[in-house]
């Protein structure tokens, strides 16, 4: 290669990378407060991205919703999940991705999503 073309690849390698035609054709399900801002501009931000997104609001999301995704983006805040939980024992226990035996999607999780998912399936590490 010619030492002379890298600092133009360089320049050039962000531009390719942020083309939304050279993503792959998915189907992107975003979980969230879709009546917030932060849900509003993931919302936006997906679908200048991506040629099909689905909004599911997370109050009344099932994994039913979810089956015709290829990937599901989930944003879940502590206050919303395990803080919830802590706060109120008597307070019944959801995941807006359903029983872990059953989840099967590629599934990208944002804020606390990893933490409530974690805690909901009652894996190891999730406090301490």
């Amino acid at each position: 290669m010619n030492p002379r073309l890298l600092p133009l690849l360089l320049v050039a390698a962000p531009l390719f990378g942020q083309d939304p035609a050279a993503n792959p054709p998915l189907h992107i399900a975003f979980v969230g407060k879709l009546d917030e801002p932060r849900g509003k501009s993931f919302v936006q931000f997906l679908r200048q991205q991506f040629a099909r997104v689905t909004p599911v609001a997370i109050e009344s999301c099932t994994p039913a919703k979810l089956r015709t995704a290829d990937v599901v983006v989930l944003d879940w805040a502590q206050r919303d999940g395990a803080l919830a939980w802590l706060q109120d024992k008597k307070k019944e226990r959801s995941c807006p991705l359903g029983e872990l035996e059953r989840w099967d999607r590629p599934t990208l999780l944002i804020g606390s999503a990893g933490l409530n998912a974690a805690a909901f399936w009652n894996l190891p590490g999730t406090s301490g």
